[in-house]
């Protein structure tokens, strides 16, 4: 299990995440894998995706994501999911429907549910969205509809802070310092949830990738406001400076 979020501010939208791949037998796999990329930076929507699962299939899904996207003529919001759509259910394809292996005879990488994040300004509406493509299930591969803010990957206690916490109308940096949170908060209490933090914030003018030094600032900042968030001494849900 891992974790990813993306949360919707007023100009665009932040995705973060975990580094750390699933626990396997007890023991943790890795701790430095990449699980958000720029995905589309073109004149109508401006985008990242963000991926839990397997380090393969996640790399296979933005690498046939991508790749897509790329050979789109007009790239729009829907023609996006679309294709997001599409390659999910080929990688679901791929690792378990077609192979029509047992319980005992299917590996970790094809056991490991894989789920997207695709987060992102619509140009031609003006408005974020983050939408989230479930990876197992009857619904494997359709996309939701648009949300404020989703996780996929260790959601049970990230849906509660989020709930608890958001609210509409947030300025980038709040966004950025809640997802931010979010993360190393839920890191705290569950073990599969660890590893340096990673963060995308797409709005209307680019897809930019926070850098190591940029996180670990968030991470001060939001270590110094956390007992205030604690004891409900935030405004409304919403941190002030």
């Amino acid at each position: 299990m891992t974790l990813v979020v993306g949360l919707a501010f007023q100009d665009g939208v932040v995705l973060a995440s975990d580094s750390q791949e699933d626990v396997e037998a007890g023991a943790i796999r890795r701790l430095d894998v990449q699980k958000l990329w720029p995905l589309a930076n073109g004149p109508k929507v401006k985008a990242a995706m963000g991926a839990s699962g397997h380090h393969g299939m996640m790399v296979h899904a933005y690498e046939r994501v991508a790749a897509r996207v790329g050979s789109l003529n007009r790239l729009t919001r829907q023609a996006l999911i679309s294709v997001a759509e599409e390659a999910l259910w080929d990688l679901s394809k791929r690792y378990r429907h077609e192979r029509g292996k047992s319980v005992e005879e299917v590996s970790s990488e094809e056991a490991t549910p894989l789920h997207l994040l695709i987060a992102g300004m619509d140009l031609e509406r003006r408005e974020p969205f983050v939408v989230y493509l479930p990876g197992s299930g009857p619904d494997t591969g359709i996309a939701e509809s648009p949300h404020d803010y989703e996780a996929v990957g260790a959601t049970t206690y990230a849906y509660y802070i989020l709930g608890t916490l958001y609210r509409k109308g947030l300025e980038r940096w709040q966004a950025l310092e809640l997802a931010i949170y979010t993360i190393a908060e839920t890191e705290r209490i569950c073990p599969t949830v660890g590893g340096s933090i990673q963060a995308i914030v797409v709005d209307e003018k680019e897809v930019e990738e926070l850098s190591p030094v940029e996180i670990q600032g968030l991470l001060e900042r939001v270590g110094k406001r956390r007992h205030a968030l604690v004891e409900g001494w935030w405004q409304g849900g919403l941190p002030v400076r």
